[in-house]
Parts: structure tokens; C-alpha cells; sequence
């Protein structure tokens, strides 16, 4: 038969197992609000029956059981799930910072808008046909070298500002270098706490809850790949290589462009190779930075050469009031450096005349406004797009592409968000904590602990019953 004491035994198992779980609830109920903490559940199991040696027969299995005890303290999670939220986390993050990149470069650019380049364009191309009805005029000689002047520091404000906003974009690489730097140290000493508590037969839930989190913060920031191995530590590569390697994290800095040494590139420090980030917001960053930006820079630098070579072009042909000819209307190479020539600062200097109006043999004489109206027809020319577009044409392709940039990088963002969204809600519903589930709980595992507590009274009793049998009477 059993020992008497063995009720006892059983009844203090299921109260340290019901208090166990009792500190799991409470342990829940405190991370509740707790981001990327996940369920945790006591896992009861039973206790083999008690072994009774009798003479009668060899040592074997009794029938009463030897209660309960909790196997291990279980961490609801869902890696699938994780690991798809993870993937979606890097769309969201590359298509907010382009459609933010682009958002301001559409900013910086208004359209339609008074201050705009289209109508700064337009009016440049008018001033220049009222002038070809007037070339004696004084007021619209003025007036056209207001609005050249005018159309030349619209063109060169866009480009000094696109310019410095992506150069701006520095700060916002190196604090992501720098984060991701620090997220991935923290991965690397994670890995090394949970290969320990796991080495001596221990669950590191919560540990794994904060890997899991950093992760899934890592996973904002550039596309990576992630995997376990048997002893629970992650590996995490970048464009095919290491960030985290068990216990060791690799470092990446932001050193100036060799292109251009006012933008800074992204290297893996000792490595000499460039960091290739794919998705997440460093990688939209840089994308957005060398395509979108650059290529709106290079789209206004083709507009203002075009400017410069073609209306110079026709008013070197031309004569001004003093009969000066040969001059240059425009000057400068870039849309960064476009400005009024100096040969024209006198207005009586400007070329409308096909000749010479001071010469009497002239055949146009003084009221000649011919390479004025050639000037001014320069706006209908296809002098762009390898022959197709006039500058206007190229203006308004290069203002039409951004807006397409950005709703396109807004509608990847909306999508990506209500994925991760959906996924998130996939993943609380397995790892999230329930108030209502754990006051359920709670009162159970009470009762329970209550019905132990009870137990260890009544074999109290029965054990005192037992102790003072044959002293009745004495």
C-alpha cells in the first residue's frame, strides 16, 4: 500500500503547480500592453503513479497517481506569422520614406502655381512674342529681361533646393546606419542569453519576445533574411551577408559617395563592400536618393541647357537697338548655375533685329522684331527627348512622373500597411493576452490552489487521527 503521507505529497504538488500558474496569469496580465509580448500558458502534466514493492508480486506501477506539476511554461507564437509581418514590414517601411521623399520634392515644385516653372516658362515665351510686335519698346525690353531673369531663378531655386534636400537625406542615412547598428548588437547578445537559459533545460519566452521584437524593428529598416538554429540562436544576412551571427553582430558605416562626396554611401565596416539594403527604410531611402531625386535633377539640368543653347543660339544671330550682336542671352552650364548674361544687362542690348538697325543699308530697319518671334517660337520646338519634346513637354512629363512615383509609392504603403496590419491581428489572436481569458484562468487555477489547500487539511487530519490511535483512555 502507499505511504500515509502520500496525499499530503499529491496535494503540495498541485498547490505549487496551481501557484506556478497563477504567477503565469499574473505575469500576462502585466504585459498586456506590452509590445511584442506574447501568451504565455502553464503546461500541466501528470505525475506517473506510485510504485508499491509487495512480496506477492515484482515491483510495478500502482493505481494512485502522484498529481500534478507544470512541464514547462508554454509561449504562444506563431514564427509563420512573425516572419510574414517581418517581410511586409520592409515594403512598408522602403514605400513611406520614397513616398515622403517624394511628397517633398512635388512640394518644392508646385503645380499649378503662379510661382510655378510653367508659368514662369509661359510668360518668358510671351514676353518675347509682345516684344516682336514692339522692338523699340523700352517697357517690354524690360519686361522681358524681368522674366528671363525671373524663369532663370525658378529653375536654379528647384535644383539648389532638390540639391539640398538630398543631401539633407544624409542625417536620416546615418541615423538609420546607426540604429540598425545598434539593433543588431542587441540581436547578438539576445542570441547568447537564450543559448544559455536553453543549454540548462530553460524556456527564455520573454527573451525570445524581445529578439522577436528587435527583429521585427530591423526588419523597418532593410530586407533580411532570418533563420534558427537548433540551439535557438538567429542568423540574420543582408543582401547575402551576415548581420548577426550568433553572438556576433556585424557593423555597417556611412562614408561619402566616391560619385559624389557630399551624399554618403553605406559599407560594411572591414569589408570594403558596399551594403546592398533592398527594402526597409534605408533601402527606399537611397533609391529614392539616386533614381527619383537624381533623375528630377538630371530632368531640370537637360531644361536648362536646352534653355541656354537654344534661345542663345537664335539671339547671337541677332541685333540689338546699339546694333550689338553676337551675345548670349543666357549664361551658365546647369540648371544650378543658370543666370542672365551679362551681355545683356542693358536692356537696348537685347537682339530683335535679323539686322543691323543701325546700318542704312539695312533692309529690316529700326521696328524689325524677326529673331524676337524666332525666340519666342524656341517654345514649340522639339528640342528634348531625342527630338519629340519641347521644353515645356519635358517640364510637364518630369512633373506627371513624380506625381506617378508617388502615388504608386503610396498605394505599395497602403497595401503594405493593411497586410501587416491583417497579419498583426492573425498573430494577437494567438499570441495576444485576453483580460477576459486570464480572469477565466485566474479563477480556475484559484479554485484549484483553494481545492490543494484544502486537500493538505484533510490528510492533516487524517495523519493527527492516525497519530493518536491507543491513546484514547490513558
Amino acid at each position: 500500500m502507499a505511504h500515509p503521507f502520500l496525499g499530503l505529497d499529491i496535494a503540495f504538488r498541485s498547490l505549487m503547480a496551481h501557484q506556478q500558474a497563477l504567477e503565469v496569469v499574473s505575469h500576462n496580465v502585466a504585459n498586456v500592453n506590452t509590445p511584442g509580448y506574447s501568451r504565455q500558458e502553464p503546461v500541466f502534466r501528470a505525475e506517473g503513479p506510485y510504485t508499491v514493492p509487495e512480496a506477492t508480486r515484482s515491483t510495478q506501477a500502482g493505481q494512485v497517481g502522484m498529481g500534478v506539476r507544470v512541464t514547462e511554461i508554454r509561449r504562444l507564437n506563431e514564427s509563420f506569422v512573425n516572419r510574414s509581418i517581418w517581410l511586409q514590414n520592409q515594403a512598408v517601411g522602403k514605400w513611406a520614406v520614397m513616398r515622403e521623399s517624394l511628397d517633398h520634392i512635388e512640394a518644392i515644385m508646385p503645380e499649378p502655381s503662379d510661382g510655378g516653372l510653367s508659368k514662369a516658362l509661359d510668360e518668358f515665351w510671351g514676353a518675347w512674342r509682345d516684344l516682336s510686335s514692339d522692338p523699340e519698346s523700352m517697357a517690354l525690353r524690360s519686361a522681358v529681361l524681368e522674366q528671363g531673369d525671373r524663369l532663370a531663378n525658378v529653375i536654379r531655386t528647384y535644383s539648389e533646393q532638390i540639391a539640398t534636400y538630398r543631401q539633407d537625406l544624409n542625417t536620416q542615412i546615418t541615423s538609420y546606419v546607426q540604429d540598425i547598428n545598434d539593433i543588431v548588437q542587441e540581436i547578438a547578445q539576445l542570441n547568447a542569453q537564450i543559448v544559455e537559459v536553453r543549454a540548462v533545460g530553460d524556456q527564455p519566452n520573454d527573451l525570445l519576445d524581445e529578439r522577436d521584437f528587435l527583429v521585427g524593428r530591423l526588419s523597418e529598416l532593410c530586407s533580411i533574411t532570418y533563420a534558427e538554429d537548433a540551439e535557438g540562436s538567429a542568423t540574420i544576412l543582408m543582401g547575402g551577408h551576415y548581420l548577426v551571427m550568433r553572438d556576433e553582430a556585424a557593423v555597417l558605416e556611412a562614408v561619402p559617395s566616391v560619385g559624389d562626396p557630399m551624399l554618403l554611401d553605406v559599407e560594411w565596416v572591414d569589408r570594403s563592400v558596399a551594403v546592398a539594403p533592398g527594402g526597409g527604410k534605408l533601402g527606399g531611402i537611397l533609391e529614392a536618393r539616386d533614381e527619383a531625386i537624381s533623375g528630377v535633377l538630371a530632368s531640370l539640368d537637360e531644361i536648362a541647357v536646352a534653355l541656354i543653347n537654344e534661345v542663345n543660339a537664335v539671339h547671337r544671330t541677332g541685333y540689338g537697338r546699339d546694333g550689338s550682336t553676337g551675345l548670349d542671352f543666357f549664361a551658365g552650364t546647369t540648371a544650378a548655375t543658370i543666370r542672365l548674361s551679362d551681355d545683356v544687362a542693358d536692356p537696348v542690348k537685347l537682339a530683335t533685329a535679323a539686322a543691323d538697325p543701325l546700318d542704312p543699308s539695312s533692309p529690316t530697319g529700326p521696328g524689325d522684331g524677326t529673331i524676337a518671334l524666332k525666340i519666342a517660337q524656341v517654345a514649340e520646338r522639339a528640342v528634348l527627348g531625342g527630338g519629340t519634346l519641347t521644353i515645356s513637354d519635358q517640364y510637364r512629363n518630369m512633373i506627371g512622373s513624380i506625381g506617378l512615383q508617388a502615388a504608386h509609392a503610396e498605394l505599395n504603403e497602403e497595401a503594405s500597411k493593411e497586410m501587416v496590419a491583417h497579419l498583426r491581428t492573425r498573430r494577437d489572436q494567438v499570441s495576444g493576452v485576453s483580460l477576459d481569458e486570464e480572469a477565466a484562468n485566474m479563477i480556475r487555477y484559484q479554485r484549484a490552489y483553494q481545492a490543494a489547500a484544502k486537500m493538505i487539511t484533510v490528510v492533516d487530519q487524517m495523519i493527527e487521527t492516525l497519530l493518536t490511535m491507543g491513546l484514547v483512555g490513558r
